[in-house]
This record gives structure tokens, sequence and C-alpha cells, in this order.
């Protein structure tokens, strides 16, 4: 695959200076996802989009599909959700970005620094299977021969110097703490999974109507190339994730003070279907993590 192959979803607003006052710019969307069958791309379809939302490319039916969403969850918080797969000699390949400006706002005292908390987290999740194409065949499958990665960049303007700070978290597949790889009896098949979350609090004295960034970027394609092009086993892969950030001013200062972020539209969170959502409850207790981020928002 060439770069300009890869499925890419930018939301992108101008950097304004530290002394910018109570606004901050909109956001727009970009996004271009790809399907194909076998690297090669003998076939594929693609799918552009500038809008928010779920959009979604897909090659010969349920052969290769790659999708993404983004936007702001009821809550007004922005996230990214995504998902790739394929099977057979099926290549996908899902990444995003949402690069957005936010400011806490408000009338302040001369030299004032306003308490913040900022909570970050994400998860991602992969899912391979082999199956023998011979009665007396071996077959492996490991779910670190898939790259699904999240990563969140914020980017603040605190303290009394006024420099910006800069704290990075994320998660990955394959990290090489666990091994994946599993055997099938002959003649069978085989199935491995992966997963891996973040959750990352940090609290932090921030300058007033300042602009402040976050970055957050997805990735998810396979990473060894037999899970599209061998011929003598037959293989089929999943991958998804999801990544958001929560910002909250100290109560105290809430009466004078409040959270202005980029335009970002609200859209609806994608709902797994039931193998997927078993697979991310096992991994990373879904149901608690979602009913903590019901009692946050």
């Amino acid at each position: 695959m060439t770069n300009s192959s890869y499925a890419h979803l930018l939301i992108v607003a101008a950097m304004t200076s530290p002394a910018a006052a109570t606004s901050v710019p909109d956001a727009s969307a970009r996004m271009n996802l790809i399907a194909s069958s076998t690297v090669v791309l003998a076939g594929r379809e693609e799918v552009v989009a500038d809008t928010f939302g779920t959009h979604q490319a897909s090659y010969g039916g349920a052969l290769a599909r790659a999708s993404a969403t983004v936007g702001a969850n009821e809550a007004v918080v922005p996230f990214i959700a995504y998902s790739a797969s394929a099977s057979g000699r099926s290549f996908a390949l899902a990444t995003a970005q949402l690069d957005y400006y936010w400011s806490v706002t408000g009338t302040a005292v001369d030299g004032e620094l306003i308490p913040v908390t900022i909570t970050t987290l994400g998860n991602v999740w992969g899912q391979v299977t082999a199956r023998a194409t011979l009665p007396e065949q071996q077959v492996e499958a490991a779910a670190s021969w898939l790259w699904s990665t999240v990563s969140t960049s914020i980017e603040t303007w605190s303290g009394a110097d006024g420099r910006a700070e800069q704290r990075g978290f994320g998660a990955s597949l394959g990290s090489g703490n666990t091994d994946t790889t599993r055997r099938s009896s002959p003649g069978g098949s085989v199935t491995s999974n992966e997963s891996a979350s973040f959750s990352e609090t940090f609290s932090i004295l921030l300058r007033p109507n300042a602009s402040n960034r976050v970055v957050m970027d997805i990735y998810g394609s396979p990473r060894n190339s037999d899970l599209y092009n061998a011929t003598s086993v037959s293989y089929s892969w999943a991958l998804g994730g999801y990544i958001d950030p929560i910002i909250t001013i100290d109560p105290a200062f809430a009466d004078r003070f409040s959270v202005v972020q980029s335009s970002i539209p609200t859209v609806a969170m994608p709902v797994p279907e039931t193998s997927t959502l078993f697979m991310m409850l096992g991994g990373l207790g879904l149901l608690g993590w979602l009913a903590a981020r019901r009692r946050q928002a």
C-alpha cells in the first residue's frame, strides 16, 4: 500500500496564540477510507468524505471493511471510534485524526491560574482466526499480527511563565508483553484475541483565555502480510478501538469560568456487533468503563 492508499480523517483548527481571547476556531473534517482485495489492489472501494459522523468503505460485501466515526457525544466530549476487518486475500485499513482547540474562558484577576482536570482514555482490540485448508494441517493465529493503536497528545498553556506543556498517552496491540500465538489441531481452526486500554487523569493550572490543543490519532491494519497474501491458510481478522478526553474545571471556579472548544457536531456512538462486544467485555470490562463515563459526563 502506498501512503496515498491510507485512510485519513483529519479535523483541523488553526492554532491561536496563548494571548487569544475567549473563542476558538471551528473544526472541519476530511476522510478517506479504503478496503481492497489483496495488497496489490486487484479491486477496491474508496470512500472520501468531508463531514463528521460515521463513514465506511467495503469491498466484496463483507470481504473487507473499514469504518471510522468522529465527532462529539451527547455530553459534547469529542471522540473517535473505528474498526476494520477482512477475510481471505483481502485488506482493509483505517486511520483517523481529531485535532481541535479549547479554552477556559472568563474574567480573571491578574495572574490568576485556573485548576483543570483532564482525563483521557482509550481502548483497542484485535482478533485473528486461521483455518486449515488440508486435513492434517496445523495453523497458527496471533492477534499481534495486527496494528491497532490509539493515542492522545494534549498541549496546554500553564504556569506563571505561560509555557506550553505537552503530554502523550496511548495504547496498542502487539506490545510484546503477551504471547498471543495460538495453534490449531490438525485440520482445524484457531482464534487469537488481544485487547489493551489506557486511562490517565491529571490536574493542571491553566492560563485563562488561552487556546489549548488536543490531537487524537488512531491506526488500524494488518502488519503480517500472510493475512492477505497466504493461499495455504484461510485467515480472517478484525480490529477496532475508541478514544476520547474529558475536561473539567475545579468546581470552585465553575461559576466564573467555562470550557469552550472548537465546534464539533454531535454524532451517534457506533454499536459493536455481538461477537465484538463479547470480546471487548472480556478484555476491558467495558460495561464498568461505559458506566463510569456516563457518571463523568
